[in-house]
């Protein structure tokens, strides 16, 4: 799931202020930290992936999850986090 809206409309709050936490206590879900997307929004979100994908114990570069997005989609690299998430099996990215 993408929380996405123009800038300034509050998306940082509602995560922050309750949706994260909550969400993460959701069976199925893992969530991700807040990524602010500045002026290279593709970059922001490999990185913040990439993170993911650290914090699961596969690292990989930024330029590589910028090549795998372009190649294999989001929704591809999504699956492949969430099946090395710790814990219950999680189905759901936010």
């Amino acid at each position: 799931m993408l929380v996405v809206g123009p800038s300034g409309c509050g998306k940082s709050s509602l995560l922050r202020a309750g949706l994260l936490p909550l969400m993460a206590d959701e069976p199925g879900w893992w969530a991700l930290s807040p990524m602010l997307p500045g002026t290279d929004p593709f970059t922001a979100l490999a990185r913040e992936l990439g993170a993911g994908f650290k914090a699961v114990g596969s690292p990989t570069t930024v330029a590589d999850v910028r090549r795998r997005l372009h190649g294999d989609g989001l929704a591809a690299l999504a699956d492949e986090v969430l099946h090395a998430a710790p814990g219950p099996r999680r189905h759901r990215l936010l």
